[in-house]
């Protein structure tokens, strides 16, 4: 089958929203309200928002006979604070608390790629590589000559695939008390 790389829509808010949460760990297959302060309905409020990182307007998704198999998440890192306001304004909305400060993830210069993922099944196809390409396209389109993303030190094989792909370890990064790799890209 045809893989379709195109623009998210609003309507793809439910598959932004694993995507998000699969990039950061969680276990979508078993999802309920109590995972983390980062639920899959406040992270698919967000991608329904036109104004937060994760909206659908900073997304492409991946498509296979008119089912999204797999999404990207970037966006330019001069806007990160500007982007997290609708992260803050929902988890106030839902009385939630973060009991950690969250770092900057993301600089100035560089279009962070915040979230990829590909559903499992879909896997080992190419469908991420064809993401970032699109990302790739994205930055020479708006004239951002790096892309810019963080891979956990916990897991080196994901860092082999972007070194693979021309990203290079830029520093590290502690995100949410995780020490993660930056790693940079110049298209």
């Amino acid at each position: 089958m045809e893989i379709i790389i195109r623009k998210a829509k609003k309507n793809d808010s439910d598959a932004i929203a694993k995507v998000v949460l699969l990039a950061i760990g969680v276990d979508i297959d078993n999802l309920s309200q109590y995972t983390s302060p980062f639920n899959y309905e406040l992270i698919k409020t967000l991608a329904e928002r036109e104004d937060s990182q994760y909206s659908y307007k900073n997304c492409f998704v991946a498509e296979e006979n008119k089912e999204v198999v797999g999404a990207i998440c970037s966006y330019d890192g001069s806007k990160l604070y500007e982007l997290r306001k609708a992260l803050f304004e929902e988890l106030q909305r839902r009385g939630a608390i973060l009991d950690k400060k969250i770092t900057d993830e993301c600089e100035s210069g560089e279009l962070y790629i915040d979230s990829l993922a590909v559903f499992k099944k879909y896997r080992g196809r190419g469908i991420a590589k064809q993401l970032i390409a699109k990302v790739e396209a994205k930055s020479k389109e708006i004239g951002i000559p790096l892309l810019g993303l963080l891979v956990d030190k916990e897991n080196p094989n994901v860092a082999k695939l972007y070194a693979s792909l021309g990203f290079r370890p830029i520093n590290i990064r502690e995100f949410m008390g995780i020490p993660m790799t930056h790693m940079q890209k110049t298209v």
